[in-house]
């Protein structure tokens, strides 16, 4: 059931992941970052409107993946226990869910109106016209 929108959010975790290993040098921070909520709100939209019985749920998984991925970058990459800077650690995890938390209605209100933008049009696909 939750299968589209979980493969939503980590693709979107992944592309961002690269996307920002790969141009961190030319872009710009907050660029990223804006790209990132887009990604994320086309995909909740997507993954709602593909399946609009999820409604609001599928940008709540999108994002929960989200979260998720956070922790195990900051897990893989040993900085969670053992940090390389004062806002390392369980501090950057804060920050970050902090981050992801703010940013979530967006994604989540896009998915729930996407599916029901969907669930209009199939209500109106099934009315039966008027035959004169």
């Amino acid at each position: 059931m939750y299968r589209a929108p979980v493969l939503c959010g980590a693709v979107c975790l992944v592309v961002i992941t690269v996307g920002s290993w790969l141009a961190s040098s030319l872009v710009p921070e907050w660029v990223a970052q804006l790209t990132w909520v887009v990604l994320l709100t086309a995909s909740s939209a997507l993954c709602a409107y593909r399946d609009p019985k999820l409604g609001w749920q599928a940008g709540a998984a999108v994002m929960a993946v989200q979260g998720l991925g956070l922790f195990i970058l900051l897990l893989v990459t040993g900085e969670l226990f053992h940090p390389s800077t004062s806002t390392g650690g369980m501090v950057s995890l804060a920050l970050g869910a902090l981050f992801i938390a703010l940013v979530s209605p967006v994604p989540i209100l896009a998915a729930a109106v996407a599916a029901l933008l969907r669930r209009r049009r199939d209500a109106r696909a099934q009315t039966p016209t008027a035959k004169p």
